[in-house]
């Protein structure tokens, strides 16, 4: 899934928002790297899913079945108890494209 993730966003030219959430103000140190870098922290991967939901992008399991619902449903799930708030990393545009007024 990571892997489609970062195809689609740089098909959209979303790389440089992907890298600002991933990497902050640093972001810029990681524009000609050659290595790639682990991301550990689960509200920066899940604001990456949601920038890429937001655009477009279908995410499927390995049995071909859709993987946005439960992306979705694990997203609010971290929104309800406080641990992510995705308003740190989208614009309110983007989370308007998510299309679930929960998410606001």
């Amino acid at each position: 899934m990571a892997r489609r993730c970062q195809l689609d966003l740089r098909e959209r030219d979303l790389s440089e928002r992907r890298d600002k959430i991933f990497f902050g103000d640093d972001a810029l140190l990681f524009d000609n790297a050659t290595v790639v870098y682990d991301v550990n922290d689960v509200d920066k991967q899940l604001a990456v899913l949601a920038l890429a939901m937001a655009t477009g992008t279908r995410f499927e399991f390995d049995n071909g079945k859709y993987a946005n619902g439960w992306i979705s449903y694990y997203m609010r799930s971290m929104l309800e108890s406080f641990e992510l708030d995705l308003h740190e990393f989208l614009t309110p545009i983007e989370i308007l494209n998510l299309g679930d007024l929960r998410l606001l």
